[in-house]
């Protein structure tokens, strides 16, 4: 058996509300709501500062730091097991839910600011956050990569966070969000053009291990998506690296395509072709995946906990064939479909009218797009009563929209009805994912709903306090609290400690190293690092303005509601 490092970088945004409309920003948070979240994070918790901008490193073995682009962002120590990943996840949000509070109290003119653990943006920015996974493995990159991508296309059955396609003008439900915003099988961009599988090369340590930086995953707040999401890719790894060659079998013959296809798809019914010319079900490509993992227990790479994984995983492919009501307080896809259903259904919609009413409005914003380019309409937006009444600019597109809706029994004079709706669902699906008791996920657990707890997860607590028990983020954190207290002479990264007033450092190039090695001489040149941070003078935040879709935010009012409107 072999132990296995994993970890998760989580990426949030930062969202304010003010009742001063003069004073709002609509383009990013404030720079200075940024550092405040920084100092207080900084203070709360032990640390030492990162190498350059680096952000700081934490006495638990993790790190917190502003991304490029301005938003926060946490990444778990390195970790030997699913549960630890999951447990120091939720230490994160903890960490930065904590430091919010105390920063709250030092930002004047806002009513209200609060951190969304998100994936993608619906207000036509363009925007996704991330969430990273980091696999330690010794494999060639080139055999990872088509091993590995039939797995990442069809595990979002249980990894998908649910919500809607974030580019569609209408509503069209997606087990997950962010794979639309995935346009290459492969890329080592993780800012643009980004790939189901990352070819970043960056390894992290000097004992001969590669990574694997994984960026097609979502944030997820249910504990069983989230050890599904680790364990299962892990123990895929280490099947690849005991030399089989799982994907073979199942290699798609479009693997983007099929992507796509399997996250609109909330039945789990739709196959998609692979090279052999057959056609599978992503329920069955994960089983074969399960199989050869099951049949592989003993090999030398599996991790110990391997065959825990492999029962679970079965488990929820079972429960995934009985339909998903059967995981519908367990998976977050799956948590919120019914939710959505019901609320469309509330609001006077069949969920069966949605694909329809989703053509319908992609084709009547095409048209006026289509005639504002050619100067037929002016720039601004045009209330939905317009576009369907008997002034409308698009009279043809119109009729042609209204007889495609009579044919299932919906009127097309419903359909600022439908874009009401549309803007709910978003704010919807947005407030999910916002971090404390205020956001959905969590009033639906305290209420007791949800069934989602994997036993062993642990005290967070105790994850935010101190490091794992295994590997280099044991010692790291371990020397960080014993460095505390002298931060103004020694600078961290993943690999290293540097002393600054001795002029030495220590290797931790070691992943797996536990123990305090030799600290050797360094000769430091002020070109090589800065070591404190400083935030960047101007941080351009690309973080969209997601208090918009909150209904009940001060900025909200019936007589703005028109300036949201796709048109």
């Amino acid at each position: 058996m072999a132990n296995r490092l994993m970890g998760v970088e989580s990426e949030y945004a930062l969202v304010e509300i003010r009742s001063d409309r003069s004073q709002r920003d609509p383009r990013a948070p404030s720079e200075r709501m940024l550092g405040l979240i920084y100092k207080s994070t900084e203070a709360r918790v032990v640390s030492l500062p990162g190498l350059g901008d680096g952000g700081i490193f934490l006495g638990n073995g993790g790190r917190f730091y502003i991304d490029a682009g301005g938003h926060p962002e946490f990444c778990t120590p390195e970790c030997d097991n699913p549960w630890d990943v999951v447990r120091y996840v939720q230490a994160g949000d903890r960490i930065l839910q904590d430091a919010l509070t105390v920063a709250r109290e030092g930002a004047a003119g806002i009513d209200d600011t609060f951190l969304l653990r998100t994936n993608v943006d619906y207000g036509g920015t363009g925007s996704t956050w991330g969430c990273h996974e980091s696999y330690l493995h010794r494999i060639p990159r080139s055999r990872l990569a088509e091993q590995l991508i039939p797995h990442l296309v069809t595990r979002v059955i249980y990894t998908g966070a649910g919500g809607f396609h974030p580019m569609s003008p209408g509503l069209q439900f997606s087990l997950s969000p962010r794979i639309h915003h995935l346009p290459r099988v492969r890329s080592d961009d993780s800012t643009a053009n980004r790939g189901l599988f990352h070819d970043k090369n960056e390894p992290l340590n000097r004992s001969g291990f590669a990574r694997l930086h994984l960026l097609c995953g979502e944030s997820l707040y249910s504990q069983t998506s989230s050890w599904l999401k680790i364990g299962t890719t892990a123990v895929v790894v280490a099947l690849i690296e005991a030399g089989v060659r799982p994907g073979d079998a199942v290699k798609l013959s479009a693997p983007l395509t099929a992507a796509r296809r399997i996250a609109t798809d909330p039945t789990l019914r739709f196959s998609v072709p692979v090279t052999d010319g057959r056609r599978m079900r992503a329920i069955a490509i994960q089983r074969h995946y399960l199989e050869l993992a099951e049949a592989h227990l003993g090999a030398e790479t599996m991790p110990p906990w391997a065959g825990e994984v492999c029962r679970a995983w079965r488990e929820i492919l079972d429960r995934l064939e009985a339909g998903n009501g059967a995981v519908s307080r367990t998976l977050d896809w799956a948590i919120k479909l019914p939710l959505y259903m019901d609320r469309v259904a509330r609001n006077g919609f069949r969920w069966e009218s949605l694909p329809r009413w989703s053509t319908a409005v992609r084709r009547l914003r095409t048209a006026i797009d289509r005639e504002r380019a050619r100067g037929a309409i002016g720039g601004q937006s045009l209330p939905a009563e317009v576009v369907v009444g008997p002034n409308s600019p698009i009279p043809a597109t119109r009729d042609n929209a209204a007889r495609y809706l009579a044919r299932t029994g919906s009127d097309l004079a419903d359909l600022p009805k439908f874009l009401n709706l549309r803007r709910d669902l978003l704010a919807v699906d947005t407030q999910f994912g916002r971090l404390g008791p205020e956001g959905l996920f969590a009033r639906l657990d305290e209420a007791g709903v949800l069934c989602h707890r994997v036993h062993g997860i642990g005290d967070v607590m105790d994850a935010v306090r101190h490091p794992p028990h295994e590997g280099r983020a044991h010692l790291r954190g371990r020397l960080i609290q014993h460095l505390h207290g002298q931060r103004e002479f020694h600078v961290c990264n993943w690999e290293r400690i540097w002393d600054r007033k001795e002029n030495r450092t220590l290797d931790m190039g070691d992943p797996f190293s536990t123990t305090e090695g030799r600290w050797e001489e360094y000769e430091p040149s002020p070109r090589e690092f800065n070591p404190f941070f400083r935030p960047p003078r101007s941080v351009r935040n690309r973080a969209p303005a997601l208090y918009d879709f909150f209904g009940n935010s001060p900025d909200m009012s019936p007589a703005d509601e028109d300036e949201d409107l796709p048109f």
